[in-house]
């Protein structure tokens, strides 16, 4: 029996160490460093790419924007408070330390080819709403 982590396993563990060696999230409090790491874990363990993709965007919404809670005027919530209830919520309902490290299902492998074409995908995300969030900014 070969005891070698999957492909998967392998890019899900080294995906874990990149997040939780980020340096802006060193020097923050530990619930908070703890929230953004489970929030990035969700966009690991998500084998939908739409899924991932809503998350990440819940995970930037939350991160860029300067306050969170209720708006002063009508006391609804602001777009990073339901953002972050949002994450808060998918990290209470599926993510468990057991599953992390956890091998696709039987049959199901995920090549390297797929990983890059994911990673490919977030990176170009996440610079297009940077440079969406810069430019709301410009206008600030």
């Amino acid at each position: 029996m070969d005891s070698r982590p999957s492909k998967a396993e392998y890019i899900r563990e080294n995906h874990f160490n990149f997040f939780t060696r980020f340096g802006s999230l060193k020097n923050v409090l530990k619930r908070t460093r703890e929230f953004y790491i489970r929030s990035l874990c969700l966009v690991l363990q998500e084998k939908n790419l739409e899924t991932a993709s809503e998350i990440l965007e819940h995970i930037f919404t939350v991160a860029l924007f300067e306050t969170e809670g209720n708006h002063l005027t009508d006391g609804s919530p602001m777009e990073s408070e339901l953002s972050k209830k949002y994450l808060q919520h998918k990290i209470s309902t599926s993510l468990h330390p057991t599953t992390l490290g956890e091998p696709d299902a039987e049959g199901e492998e995920t090549s390297e080819e797929d990983a890059l074409k994911f990673d490919k995908r977030i990176l170009e995300g996440s610079k297009s709403m940077l440079t969406a969030s810069e430019e709301r900014f410009k206008l600030i």
